[in-house]
Formats: C-alpha cells, sequence, structure tokens
C-alpha cells in the first residue's frame, strides 16, 4: 500500500525562489551517494571534506545528478557551514521534483 506522497517526502517543499530539500550531509564517506532519510531530511553520503566549501558543491552535484539536472541548477540556500542545509533547485516545481524523488529514491526510503 502506498501511503500519502507528502508524507513519503518530508525534506521537500517549495519557496518563492523554487523547490528546497532539507538535508543532512555526511562529509568524508567512502563514496557519493543519497543514503535514504534521517529524521526526516535527504541524507547525503559524499567523500569531500568539510573545508573550503568543498562539501557543499560534492553535496549539490550528488543532488544534481540523482535528480538528472545541471549542477547550476542546485544550490546550497541555507545551512553553508552546517551538515543540516537547505538545497535549492531552481526552475523546477514540488511537483516535478517529488515525481522525480519517488520515481528514483529506492521504496525502503520511503514511509
Amino acid at each position: 500500500m502506498q501511503g500519502n506522497k507528502e508524507s513519503e517526502l518530508p525534506f521537500i517543499s517549495a519557496i518563492r525562489e523554487g523547490v528546497v530539500l532539507d538535508v543532512i550531509v555526511q562529509p568524508r564517506a567512502s563514496k557519493d551517494e543519497i543514503a535514504g532519510l534521517q529524521n526526516n531530511r535527504l541524507k547525503v553520503r559524499i567523500t569531500a571534506p568539510p573545508v573550503e566549501g568543498k562539501a557543499n558543491k560534492a553535496c549539490e552535484e550528488v543532488i544534481a545528478n540523482f535528480l538528472g539536472l545541471p549542477r547550476k541548477l542546485v544550490v546550497v540556500h541555507k545551512g553553508h557551514k552546517s551538515r543540516q542545509k537547505r538545497i535549492l533547485i531552481l526552475g523546477f516545481s514540488l511537483e516535478e521534483v517529488k515525481k522525480t524523488f519517488l520515481k528514483k529514491l529506492p521504496v525502503k526510503y520511503l514511509r
């Protein structure tokens, strides 16, 4: 049984500028990947260290690649120096981003 799509994707919301993802980043991981949900946030593991913006750029790249978007459309909106970030996706609707996540995110990560 598939539940309410809103509750399946609690980390996605819309703001005036675009779509926002609430993310928690794990720097210095063994590989770059979307690793599921943690505390209603999308968990992103990245190999880059959290120095000189390297982790932010890597996080943007992982999310852009996952969504099939150019990296310039995926930017850290808030939390530049924190593991908890808000990632802004420019030029896409909430429905488009949710549809892509529901299609590509493994079922085990959905509630």
